[in-house]
């Protein structure tokens, strides 16, 4: 025999239900909840690689001897510029980098050239130093530092090297270091 308590439910007994109890309503808010957490930091995670653009935005240095210092410290030193055929030049900026990360740091892979805006080849460091550095070949090992030439080839008309360092970052999307230079008459 079936016992009701509603007399609302009495007439019509196929759809009564209990009550639905506290750990039911809590269990469907707490889905809603992970599903909206999972939601939020999805998008933290999406969006924080494209903000750490905006909040260390690129750096340019325009003058010798001026030290960036972040997660490594980089300084140009000097800047020389060698005739190479009769109507190229090899430009050769030297910097001096320490490692202030805990992970090995490799430079060759970071440095771009650039002659007047426009993407270039680099050179010999040898034809600047006589093979004495090497910062092209080198790696550098946390606390480290490693000096060198890094170069660039351009037409004898040029005006303006730049060179651009990524600052190591565990997303690859680390602050860029741009180092841009009037380029000085060449050597004789």
């Amino acid at each position: 025999m079936v016992y009701w308590h509603d007399s609302k439910d009495y007439e019509n007994y196929e759809n009564y239900r209990e009550p639905k109890s506290t750990y039911e309503k809590r269990s469907k808010y707490l889905i809603f909840f992970c599903l909206g957490m999972m939601l939020i930091i999805s998008l933290i995670l999406f969006a924080l690689p494209r903000l750490n653009k905006i909040f260390k935005p690129d750096i340019t240095i325009t003058k010798l001897n001026e030290t960036y210092d972040g997660n490594f410290t980089i300084t140009a030193t000097d800047i020389k510029t060698i005739k190479r055929a009769d109507d190229e030049i090899a430009i050769g900026v030297r910097f001096e980098i320490t490692n202030n990360t805990d992970y090995f740091y490799s430079t060759i892979h970071t440095i771009d050239q650039y002659v007047d805006d426009v993407k270039v080849n680099d050179g010999y460091a040898s034809w600047f130093d006589n093979g004495k550095e090497d910062l092209y070949q080198s790696g550098i090992a946390k606390g480290k530092k490693v000096m060198g030439y890094a170069t660039a080839i351009a037409d004898k008309d040029s005006k303006k090297v730049e060179f651009v360092f990524e600052e190591p970052s565990s997303s690859y999307d680390g602050r860029k270091i741009h180092f841009v230079f009037d380029i000085p008459p060449v050597e004789e």
